[in-house]
């Protein structure tokens, strides 16, 4: 199903406060119930926010011949590192758009206007980062696993498992806040039905990712890293691949008015691309700096 559709029917369907996440009675956890709906509310508010702004994308990749039993990868064949700008265009079709990029063995090469639409992956992302829609919570069977510990962050731990081939789904697990139900992170061990996607997604043979978010200062929680390994069939990504992903840069898209209230809750908010990917060599700040 196409997103934009997906987000339509939440729109005309849910009150602000239905966004809101839901709170346990006071000094009581919330409920497995409580805490996916919280969680899939999040989701949505993310997305919600994420589609009507315009942000940054920084891709890196890497190919190998080779792919050892142990799962080492070895003999790296192609490295591209990548920069886009992402936003909705006055269609309102979400487009990334390359502000820089290299060829497949890391030189810069120049970003002519016939190519700036190269990242065929905005819907695909989408779908990555944001799986559990509250209209989608129906199609997965979701288990409490317990809890652990990220960094210094307690978390429970959800397992999301498709029981629908209708759409694009993903199998993975979830650590979200014990009491909000904001995702922390996304393990996501496989993708079932993306070639509903795109058919040549059915050369994807195999997708391993590790999804990283962060709560904004407004409350929304958005991705903010992903890493990500397989194996590829499709003609032009054959071959075993390692993928870093980081996005950063929110700023209102001038054509959703209704995205401004967000960032009137953080007045002073500024997101520039974290330091460890800017280049050594520049003291430059500004969110298009890799």
């Amino acid at each position: 199903m196409i997103r934009s559709v997906l987000i339509a029917v939440v729109l005309l369907a849910a009150t602000p406060a239905a966004l809101v996440a839901q709170g346990p009675a006071e000094g009581s956890p919330p409920s497995l119930a409580e805490l996916i709906d919280n969680l899939a509310n999040a989701q949505h508010r993310g997305s919600f926010f994420r589609d009507r702004c315009v942000y940054f994308q920084r891709l890196y990749v890497e190919r190998f011949k080779e792919r050892t039993p142990e799962g080492v990868y070895e003999n790296s064949i192609y490295q591209r590192l990548s920069v886009a700008e992402v936003g909705a265009d006055k269609d309102r079709e979400v487009i990334a758009r390359l502000v820089s990029d290299t060829d497949g063995k890391l030189k810069p090469k120049a970003v002519s206007e016939s190519s700036r639409n190269v990242f065929g992956a905005p819907r695909f992302l989408e779908l990555l980062f944001f799986p559990l829609y509250p209209e989608r919570k129906s199609l997965f069977e979701i288990t409490d696993l317990g809890e652990a510990v990220i960094g210094d962050r307690k978390c429970r731990i959800l397992r999301i498992y498709p029981h629908s081939d209708a759409e694009p789904l993903v199998e993975g697990v979830f650590y979200v806040d014990p009491v909000t139900g904001h995702p922390v992170r996304l393990v996501v061990d496989r993708l079932h039905h993306f070639e509903l996607l795109d058919d040549n997604l059915d050369g994807l043979v195999e997708l391993h990712a590790q999804v990283e978010y962060r709560t904004l200062p407004n409350g929304v929680t958005v991705p903010q890293a992903c890493r990500a390994d397989g194996n590829s069939r499709i003609s032009r990504y054959k071959g075993f691949f390692k993928i870093d992903f980081l996005e950063w840069g929110y700023r209102p898209n001038p054509l959703y008015p209704d995205v401004v209230p967000y960032f009137e809750k953080m007045p002073d908010f500024n997101d520039p691309a974290p330091a460890a990917f800017r280049r050594p060599d520049t003291d430059a700040t500004s969110p298009e700096q890799p």
